[in-house]
């Protein structure tokens, strides 16, 4: 596969308008003629940002970047999902949608969806929603799973979170005395406004996991190749969680890093975006 410099290209602003009139924004890197694009979902909270080291390594000749601003996230407006109604139900079909719009805008594309931590619930469910054959490969890294993770035991509290931050202002300023000192010490940066804190708990803490179980089991009937990368010292998600996703899975490609934290997109960048490309060539050699 040919490599390219990023910077040969540089990166576009850009956004997709939904039919309920609100925009989802996103960045994009690579040439606009690539046969292959991968489409980078963030975590919770999060943003286009999050691949900032990631995003420009994964460009070639053949493939291309797209990196979305999720709802309630760095551009994209809550609104796109329903405001302070944002739920899992919610978040999701305003992605779907907005990948839909990518996918009419991008006629003979190959897409992959690649999602970082609850990205990556996102990238499963996205996936699932998508038409059979729209979707070629999703790749999951540090990726959430079948159940909730260290960080979100005893679920029944964060969902008890959730609802209040939905509620009222008076609830949400509440919820976010106590999510903003566990964000920081998980390692999230304190320059994260509250509303995105607010929207990523309503987005997390509202999901049934079985959706997650049943949309897995959908894509492996499909035949979706499925690529994982986890850090075995993830202090997020534990490697049990992973260990659960490869063996519902059986994904073509595993690499597990015995270090790397949670943000592997980051700190693994070089390897796991060669380990892509690569995956990406294999698949499809003769697009490539």
């Amino acid at each position: 596969m040919a490599k390219q410099d990023a910077a040969a290209y540089g990166s576009v602003k850009d956004h997709v308008t939904l039919s309920n009139g609100h925009a989802v924004h996103y960045v994009s890197h690579g040439p606009p003629t690539a046969p292959n694009t991968l489409l980078l979902l963030h975590g919770a909270p999060g943003s286009h940002r999050d691949f900032k080291h990631f995003a420009p390594l994964l460009v070639s000749d053949t493939i291309s970047v797209i990196a979305l601003d999720l709802p309630g996230n760095g551009l994209t407006s809550a609104d796109t999902a329903g405001g302070w109604g944002l739920d899992n139900t919610s978040f999701v079909a305003a992605v779907a949608e907005a990948f839909a719009l990518l996918v009419h805008k991008l006629p003979g594309r190959r897409f992959f969806i690649v999602g970082h931590s609850t990205g990556g619930h996102t990238a499963i469910q996205t996936a699932a929603l998508a038409a059979q054959g729209v979707v070629h490969g999703v790749a999951l890294l540090n990726s959430a799973g079948f159940r909730p993770s260290q960080s979100q035991r005893p679920y029944e509290r964060v969902q008890g979170l959730a609802k209040k931050s939905a509620e009222s202002p008076a609830g949400r300023k509440e919820v976010l005395k106590l999510l903003r000192p566990f964000l920081l010490k998980a390692g999230f940066p304190p320059s994260i406004p509250d509303d995105e804190m607010a929207y990523s708990i309503q987005r997390t803490a509202t999901l049934d996991h079985r959706v997650i179980h049943d949309n897995v089991m959908l894509l492996v009937q499909r035949k979706v190749p499925f690529f994982i990368a986890n850090a075995a010292d993830d202090p997020i998600v534990e490697k049990a969680i992973c260990n659960e996703l490869i063996q519902a899975i059986s994904p073509q490609i595993h690499l597990q890093f015995d270090t790397g934290g949670h943000n592997i997109q980051k700190s693994r960048a070089q390897e796991i975006a060669t380990a892509l490309q690569d995956w990406v060539s294999t698949l499809h050699p003769s697009r490539l």
